[in-house]
């Protein structure tokens, strides 16, 4: 690949570099400024000396230090109204509201807090997550609240490998949250600060309110919303995962590939004013205006906006570009885009969006020649395979390295899904466009629904198959880049035919193997035990090999999140490929076990005598420990404290455990901790 071809791609790419070191190093100002003007003079020497040289190397110092700035402007503001004790705070609802199980999910900006008695204005901005129970009103855009106390700070990950949450909101500019209840806040007024996302949010609500009225199946009505306007409210976990495994969960969430259908779609209505070059203005108005129409439909989520404005972009920019080199208006609106929000280049939908449309740009044209099937049919199912392998191929590092799977039968689900998802789209936006008129909407609607239907039973047909998806992947972020250097390596040999490129993919393969074989030998020799902290629950894992022994209380046992959330990303790096989990007798009050000959006991609940015996380690679960003195004849070394504990009672047994010498963990504070064992 020749990256002079593509100067647009070098220059985001240069803009990205910026954007991560400023996140992962920290380099002084006064380094950045300095560059800066070394930039300015390097350019100033190519430019006197006609060196270009100098001038490239001044331009790309230029964009560097543009990266580092923009995402220097775009920090969150450390200064957080929260900072200090208040009694209440008033806020602004600004985004849409999600349904969840127990709640309704919103931002709000913080405008006023009180303190002493006294309102405050804030002078900085502060979003924070709010959380409404469902026995309010559903909160909407613009609703204006007095919430009394303070949010909390939303906390980082407490266990191995865990997701870090914490992470994720501060590069949204959120840092706290609040779990509200009746009485705990006070409407007071709504005043929509936008009048566009006000429009935006009543589309969005009316086009939920349509779908669910002529489709009457669960499956369908939630796989539509999730497609046609952006809301997952009825998507259950069997659907989910149903999608996950069959490899068509991307079609779940508005992004590239639905407004790149609806571009396919509007090309079809439009397509003739292209042909012209006095109405080929006009295509391009018609078709970004649509795009922006079909945005506002679902709600104007962050992915859906950036999805609709790379489509603008991308469209605007062929239209005006002579070459058409589609690869530079790609990565000229990834460069606009991150300008715009540089934090979004860590954002999963925005990484994958743009991967696959690469992969599909660069390398599907050399696909498509292998074979050219004289069958119109065979044709189709051709293309959209390779193009499936194209996008496939340049975002499955990704794939693996955040959801540490990766679906068996992609290349046959992928046509289907395709060629469904356009029908799903073709029918679903016309039904809701025309919803009063009433022959039309009711053919469109049958339309639909006949296309979810066959949808659903697709996708639940291949995730039902043998094998349907490898799971329990874990690589690192350098195997990653690996992986992708030997991705490139192997298209590169692939188009130019150069050994060069072959030997090199090979010392990279051998050298992945080396390092997946040590792995693999120190997993079979592992040994350990994790306690966990699981929200208001216990648990703790034993580990051996490859294999795990999860020994929890009956109600976490039976909650598939805790497994999703605190364990998975354990396991997985752990290479375990079996797991039991074990629910000790309810009626005990203590279960004892050894750690390297080393007695210990978990204590589950209050014991009336006193214990006698000795041990080195002593789990102590729902307050069933208030006095060391009085239920311990010899004082435990180690006390473990899970987070079926109040606080109170935590910091009563810290107070006693530092006078009497017992090292003491809340794992509220500590987080998930490990202990090697000795391999049996």
């Amino acid at each position: 690949m020749n990256l002079k071809a593509y100067p647009l791609l070098r220059l985001v790419l240069f803009l990205i570099t910026g954007i991560l070191l400023f996140e992962y190093l920290s380099i002084p100002i006064q380094a950045i400024v300095a560059l800066g003007v070394l930039s300015v003079l390097l350019t100033a020497i190519g430019l006197y000396f006609k060196r270009n040289l100098f001038n490239s190397i001044g331009l790309f110092l230029c964009i560097f230090v543009l990266g580092w700035t923009s995402a220097f402007i775009a920090k969150p503001n450390e200064l957080s109204a929260f900072n200090e004790e208040i009694e209440a705070y008033m806020v602004q609802i600004n985004s849409a509201t999600e349904n969840k199980p127990k709640s309704f999910k919103t931002t709000g900006e913080v405008y006023k807090v009180r303190k002493d008695s006294v309102w405050q204005i804030v002078d900085h901005k502060n979003t924070v997550l709010l959380y409404f129970s469902k026995d309010e009103p559903r909160p909407v855009y613009g609703d204006i609240y007095v919430i009394n106390q303070s949010p909390r700070e939303i906390e980082g990950p407490k266990n191995p490998l865990e997701f870090d949450y914490k992470l994720f909101q501060q590069r949204r500019c959120i840092s706290h949250h609040h779990f509200l209840r009746q009485g705990d806040f006070l409407k007071i007024g709504n005043h929509p600060k936008s009048l566009i996302f006000k429009w935006a949010y009543y589309l969005n609500e009316f086009s939920g309110k349509k779908l669910s009225q002529f489709l009457p199946k669960k499956a369908n009505l939630a796989v539509a919303e999730a497609m046609l306007s952006g809301s997952k409210d009825e998507l259950d976990n069997e659907v989910r995962e149903a999608y996950a495994t069959a490899g068509a969960i991307h079609i779940l969430a508005v992004s590239g590939l639905h407004v790149g259908i609806l571009l396919i779609m509007l090309n079809m209505i439009f397509g003739f004013l292209n042909k012209h070059k006095k109405t080929k203005w006009l295509y391009g108005f018609l078709t970004i205006s649509c795009l922006w129409a079909y945005a506002l439909f679902t709600g104007l989520s962050p992915s859906v906006n950036r999805a609709t404005l790379m489509f603008s972009l991308f469209q605007a920019g062929s239209l005006m570009l002579r070459d058409k080199n589609s690869i530079n208006v790609l990565a000229g609106s990834a460069f606009i885009l991150l300008l715009i929000s540089p934090f979004w280049v860590f954002e999963v939908g925005f990484q994958l969006s743009y991967l696959a449309i690469f992969g599909i740009l660069y390398l599907f044209p050399y696909l498509n020649k292998l074979y050219q099937p004289k069958n119109w049919i065979l044709s189709q199912i051709w293309q959209i395979s390779m193009v499936s392998i194209a996008a496939q191929l340049f975002t499955f590092p990704l794939s693996i390295y955040y959801f540490h799977q990766f679906p068996t039968y992609f290349l046959f689900t992928n046509p289907i899904v395709t060629v469904l998802s356009m029908g799903v789209l073709f029918f679903g936006i016309p039904s809701l466009l025309f919803s009063w008129v009433p022959l039309l909407s009711d053919l469109l609607n049958s339309l639909l629904t006949i296309t979810l239907t066959i949808l659903n039973t697709s996708i639940f047909a291949i995730s039902s198959l043998p094998n349907s998806k490898m799971q329990g992947f874990s690589i690192s972020s350098w195997e990653v880049i690996l992986l992708y250097l030997l991705l490139f390596l192997g298209v590169l040999f692939f188009l130019k035919k150069e050994v060069k490129y072959l030997f090199a993919s090979i010392i990279i393969f051998f050298g992945l193997g080396v390092w997946n074989i040590y792995q693999d030998v120190n997993q079979k020799n592992q040994s350990e035990i994790t306690f966990h902290f699981i929200p208001r629950s216990s648990g703790f894992t034993f580990i051996n090999s490859k294999s795990a022994l999860f020994i929890t209380d009956s109600a976490t046992a039976n909650n598939d999140r805790t497994y999703n959330f605190h364990l998975k990303n354990y396991y997985d790096e752990k290479g375990v490929k079996s797991y039991e989990i074990k629910v000790p007798n309810g009626k005990n009050a203590m279960l004892s076990f050894d750690l390297d000959d080393q007695p210990c006991l978990w204590i589950k609940k209050y014991y009336r005598g006193k214990i006698k015996d000795e041990f080195s380690k002593v789990i102590i679960s729902n307050n069933a420990v208030s006095n060391f003195e009085k239920q311990f004849e010899i004082y435990p070394r180690e006390v473990i404290l899970d987070d079926t504990n109040s606080k109170w009672r935590i910091a009563t047994l810290k107070t006693q455990a530092d006078s009497l010498g017992i090292k003491l963990i809340s794992l509220y504070e500590t987080g998930g901790i490990t202990y090697r064992l000795k391999p049996s």
